[in-house]
This record gives structure tokens, C-alpha cells and sequence, in this order.
């Protein structure tokens, strides 16, 4: 296809991606890939668990890690890649729950701690740990108010709390599941309840047995400090935490009837302050501005230089040399389409950061169509992975398309590179830190067979993908330069201070990651502090302006390097871009210096997040990176291809 055919469907593109983000963060619709379950009265329930998170940790652990009640058979449902990846393992639970049926002061379980139960207990609840689990699909959370209105849900409950005097332990549980009667049509009548909300109030109450209670089983338990009839004492003690003691877990049923439709019942667990949505806005009015200043600096500036620049050029006086008049970037014209030094890196580098490119921009527009929503669980994660592993194709197209394009000599090296050192790096590193979580019992830690479909995925999908796009992009004809090359190279003189590499690296980084600075915080508040990330259209937005400032700002950068008359442009502008992830890299490290209080408990799982950074920062280097020399490209092509040259 022509340059003009390519330069339309970009911006259709563009154009499309800008309509999704009119729709805003929060309206739309969501498919959760299940359809709405009618429960009858006194249908079964099934109350399960996903995994035990914290704020002051990285680390998921098992719920059943801890000394909590047990069903006589532990049932556990498949899941998906995506909550494998993040350590999400659903089992069934001892809770026995039927609709419309109350409880008050059900007894679970009675377990005794003992002393390394009771250390690894006290020592979770100290790191804030939250359980976390689910009916019909909902996650359970606590209520937040705010003027006597509630205003979101708190995912999960705490384990406990700890203070000065001891360390106590959450052991009763008081459930509210609010239900919805769906009025029907004359031709689908209404067979039954949804369930729209699930809240939990945990407590800590040191139970006490009555004379004539019988423990052998937990329906014959009667306690002096809780009753099915009056519920639970208001002089109970709390439970304390410590070895060689009896634990007896309780737990309330309560049903209220809510006329929340079945559609909406997520919107609670999205709803954002008022002053997100305005931050967001500002960031991205700030944003635009910058991208205005720099496409002013362009087309005003930049522009008019050139064209003087080219007018001077192409009108040589009668009877003149023309060296004596050729200066600054025309005078390189001999060398500016040189071969980067490590052509066979520097196109696998950018083939890699259009396959991340390609990835990213398709589950931005499936996530903002509403296929990834939060009640599609690990769905964001599945895509990422499948995404990438088929992005793979234009990664490839891009790598063969350059190294050809500067007529490299080992097409299959590249190849073959372009497939395997980015995965590999990546899988590597995933495989020595799958090892560590798993000599910390994490629920994070993938088990053997899952690491091994993974491979599988990488060498059937992938591999084959990069290769396919490979042989694409050497198919394609040569790109022919407006200039040709000197056999010799010409000797470049000193470059100005502001030209040099290392302080286009700390400029040109900046202006890009003020674009991106705010989506950041929220994703790592999503990530840190277990909260749902449903900002998809300003994410979408924050990226094209991402991007548009990339390339300005790479186009800007690379014309006063050739300005000051050295031709070895490519890596700087890939350099220049790409600098953009070191500044992500040191804002997360910052981030979580800020709000981590960093201690011996949580010193090896900051670590592990430092390293999961590290290698976000350079995926989204890489990507930038590619960003960045293509539109220089472009730029580069397009001014040389203006002017007479013998």
C-alpha cells in the first residue's frame, strides 16, 4: 500500500479512538461473559475465595494459607491465564448460605492456632492482608461513607488489626446481599432474585462456650457471647492472636432487597471521587497543551527554517561551487542514511516496540468497548498476554522491513532475534521470579504445567508470528533513499553540549512522561492498593497524546543533531524517545518510597516490585523508542528528498 493509503487509515484510526473516548471512563456497558442467574428462594449460594492481598505487599497468598475453616472437601474452580498471572485461585468455602435465608451467630468452625499458625496469622494481619471473596460472581467489600452516603465499596475485609496491646483477629463476619426482582416481560417473566451487592462487616469477638455446648460438630456449638436469636453481645471481648489458643468463627446472613437493576450492581465498585474525573481532564488540557507547543515549535519554527534552508540550497549562483555554499544538514547528505552502528539490535529493538505498540493499542479499544471489564476477571491480563503473543507479526514485519531497508546482510539472524530476545528476556525473568514466590508459598507462583503452556504459547503463536511477518517485510521491495551514501564517512566534529546524547536523554524524556505522569499514579494505585482501574478513555487519550508528543518531540531533537552536522541519527532519536520509560521506571520507585513504609516484612517484596517496574519501563522504552525513529524517519526522508543533490 502508498504512504497516503497508510497515512488515512491512521488517522481513521485516530479518529475512531477519539470517538471511544467521548464516552468517558465510567458510562457504557460491560460484558461479563455470563448472563444474569435467577435464584429462587431458598436456592444454594456459593460463597467462594480468590486469594489474601495487601496494600503494603505485592505478594498474593492462598486463603487457605491461613488457619481459617475448611469445607470437607475444598472445591477448586478453573481459571483463566489472567488470574493465574495474578495469583487469583477460587475455591469453595465452608459458608452455607440459601436465598432469603437469615442467620445470626452461625457457627463455621472451631480451630485451635497453634504456634506457627498463630506467628504467620499475626504477621499478615500486621501487613494489612484483606480476604477476598465472591458470590455470584461479585466481589465482597466493605461499605464507604461519606455524609452518611455511601460512596464506593473497600474490595475484600481486613484479616485483623494490631495495635500496642496485641494483635486481633476478624473472626466474625456479618454478610448483607442485597437483592433485585427483575420485573419481566409478559413473554419472560421473572423467575426469581439477583443478586446485586455483597457487603461484609468484619469483627473480632473472643467467643465463649456455653456449659452445655457440644463441639464435635459446628451446628451443636453454643456460645455465651452470640445467639441465632439476639445476635451478638455488645461486651464481647477481641479475639487475640496467639499460639495454643481455640478460634471459633462465626458469621450473619442478611438479605435486603435493593432496586439496584442486575446491570448496574458494578457501578459502586467503579465509582471514582468527583475529583478524579476533574484531574483527569486537567491532565489531559495540559497535556494537549504541550502538544500544541511542540507542534507550533514544528510547523512555526522548525518548518520555516527549513524551507529557508531548502530555498538556499536549491538556488546555487551561476559559476559557484556548491560546497561553498553547503552547511548544516545538507552538508551530511552523504551519510545521513548510513546503517546504525548494531543494525541487527537496533531492528530487533524497534520490531519489539511495535509489537508492544500494536498490543496496547488494541486492548485499549477492546477495553474501551467493554469486553475487559473488572467482572470479566483476569480478562485484562489474558488479552495483554494473547495480544502480544499475536502482535508478533507486525514485530516482525517492522524489524525485516528496516534491517532490508539498510540492506543488512543476515535477514534469518534478525529473525530469529526479533522472536526470541524480548520473550526470552522476559520469560527468563519470570522464571527466576516464579522461583522466589514460590519458595514464599506466594499464590502468585505459577505451578509447572501453566509455565509449561506458556512455553507452548510462545513457541506456537509467537515464534511463528515473528517469522510471518519477517517474511512480509523482506518480500516488500527496497526502500529506496533520496541520498546516496559515501563509501567513506565523513568525519564528524565536535557536537554542542545541547546536541550531545546523554542531555537529549534527560530533555527529551521529559515532555512525554508529563503526558503520562497522572494515568501512572492511578495504575499503580490499582495495582498498590487493590482498586479497580476503569479509566479506559482518558488512558486512550493520555496515549495518542503520548504518542503525538513522541514523535514531535523525537522529530525536534533529531533535526538540531543534524543541524550540528552528525549524520548518526537513528539511535539518538530511538535513545532521545525511548529515554521516556527511564522516567517511569524512577516515578514507580518513587511511588512506592512514598507510600510504602519500607521494613523488614516488606523490604523483599518492594524488590519484586522494582523488578516488575524494570521490565514495564522497558517494554515501554522499547515502544517509545520505536515511536520515535519512525516518525524521525519519516522527517529525515521527507526534508532530504527536497532538495537538489548532484
Amino acid at each position: 500500500m502508498s504512504e497516503r493509503v497508510w497515512r488515512r487509515l491512521l488517522c481513521y484510526t485516530m479518529y475512531l479512538v477519539l470517538a471511544f473516548c467521548q464516552f468517558g471512563p465510567a458510562v457504557g456497558f460491560y460484558i461479563p461473559g455470563v448472563a444474569p442467574v435467577d435464584y429462587s428462594e431458598g436456592a444454594e449460594l456459593s460463597i467462594k475465595t480468590t486469594k489474601l492481598v495487601s496494600r503494603k505487599s505485592v505478594l498474593p497468598y492462598n486463603y487457605y494459607s491461613l488457619p481459617f475453616c475448611r469445607p470437607r472437601k475444598i472445591r477448586k474452580y478453573p481459571e483463566n491465564l489472567g488470574e493465574l498471572l495474578s495469583g487469583a485461585r477460587v475455591y469453595s468455602t465452608p459458608f452455607q448460605a440459601k436465598m432469603l435465608e437469615e442467620k445470626k451467630c452461625a457457627v463455621l468452625c472451631k480451630r485451635r492456632l497453634r504456634d506457627r499458625d498463630a506467628h504467620i496469622l499475626a504477621q499478615r494481619i500486621r501487613q494489612e492482608y484483606r480476604a477476598l471473596l465472591q458470590l455470584d460472581n461479585l466481589p465482597v467489600g466493605e461499605p464507604l461513607y461519606a455524609d452518611g452516603q455511601k460512596i464506593g465499596i473497600d474490595r475484600g475485609y481486613p484479616l485483623g488489626t494490631a495495635d500496642a496491646a496485641g494483635t486481633y483477629l476478624n473472626n466474625h463476619l456479618s454478610f448483607t446481599i442485597y437483592y433485585h426482582r427483575p420485573t419481566g416481560r409478559l413473554w419472560a417473566p421473572s423467575r426469581g432474585y439477583r443478586i446485586v451487592g455483597f457487603e461484609v462487616t468484619a469483627l473480632s469477638v473472643a467467643h465463649q462456650e456455653a456449659a452445655d455446648s457440644d463441639d464435635k460438630n459446628p451446628s451443636t456449638i453454643r456460645l455465651t457471647t452470640c445467639s441465632p436469636t439476639n445476635g451478638l453481645g455488645s461486651n464481647a471481648e477481641r479475639q487475640l492472636v496467639q499460639g495454643n489458643t481455640d478460634v471459633i468463627y462465626t458469621y450473619d446472613l442478611q438479605f435486603v432487597e435493593s432496586s439496584i437493576a442486575w446491570g448496574s450492581r458494578w457501578d459502586i465498585y467503579l465509582q471514582q471521587p468527583l475529583t478524579a474525573s476533574s484531574i483527569h481532564w486537567f491532565s489531559i488540557i495540559n497535556s494537549s497543551l504541550i502538544v500544541l507547543f511542540l507542534a507550533g515549535t514544528v510547523f512555526m519554527i522548525l518548518l520555516r527554517t527549513l524551507r529557508q534552508d531548502i530555498l538556499r540550497y536549491n538556488s546555487v549562483p551561476d559559476g559557484e561551487e556548491e560546497d561553498e555554499e553547503e552547511y548544516g544538514w545538507k552538508l551530511i547528505h552523504g551519510d545521513v542514511f548510513r546503517a546504525p552502528t548494531h543494525l541487527n539490535l537496533f531492528a530487533v529493538l524497534v520490531g519489539s516496540g511495535v509489537q508492544l505498540l500494536g498490543m496496547l493499542f488494541v486492548v485499549l479499544v477492546i477495553a474501551m468497548a467493554g469486553f475487559l471489564s473488572p467482572a470479566n476477571r483476569g480478562g485484562l491480563l489474558t488479552a495483554m498476554v494473547m495480544l502480544w503473543l499475536i502482535m508478533a507479526l507486525p514485530g516482525g514485519y517492522s524489524s525485516a522491513l528496516i534491517y532490508k531497508m539498510y540492506r543488512g546482510t543476515q535477514p534469518k539472524r534478525v529473525t530469529l532475534t526479533t522472536a526470541v530476545l524480548f520473550p526470552g528476556l522476559c520469560f527468563a525473568t519470570f522464571f527466576g521470579l516464579n522461583l522466589i514466590l514460590w519458595m514464599l508459598q506466594s499464590s502468585a507462583a505459577l505451578p509447572f504445567l501453566t509455565l509449561l503452556y506458556m512455553f507452548v504459547l510462545w513457541f506456537g503463536i509467537s515464534i511463528p508470528m515473528a517469522f510471518l511477518g519477517s517474511y512480509l517485510g523482506y518480500k516488500r521491495p527496497f526502500i529506496e533513499f533520496p541520498c546516496r551514501t559515501n563509501v567513506i564517512p565523513r568525519q564528524i566534529p565536535p557536537v554542542p553540549l545541547y546536541a550531545r546524547t546523554w542531555v537529549g536523554m534527560l530533555i527529551g524524556g521529559l515532555l512525554p512522561f508529563g503526558s503520562l505522569f497522572l494515568s501512572l499514579f492511578f495504575i499503580l494505585n490499582s495495582v498498590l492498593f487493590q482498586r479497580y482501574y476503569y479509566f479506559f478513555g482518558f488512558l486512550a487519550t493520555s496515549f495518542i497524546i503520548l504518542l503525538l508528543t513522541t514523535a514531535l518531540n523525537s522529530t525536534i531533537f533529531v533535526y538540531i543533531r543534524l543541524a550540528s552536522e552528525d549524520w548518526r541519527w537513528p539511535w539518538y532519536a530511538f535513545s532521545v524517545s525511548a529515554s521516556t520509560g527511564g522516567y517511569v521506571f524512577l516515578y514507580s520507585v518513587l511511588y512506592l518510597w512514598k507510600k510504602y513504609e519500607i521494613d523488614g516484612e516488606t523490604a523483599l517484596s518492594c524488590i519484586l516490585f522494582i523488578v516488575y517496574a524494570a521490565i514495564a519501563s522497558g517494554l515501554i522504552g522499547a515502544s517509545l523508542g520505536a515511536v520515535g525513529f519512525l516518525a524521525a524517519s519519516w522527517f529525515v526522508r521527507r526534508i532530504y528528498s527536497s532538495v537538489k543533490l548532484d
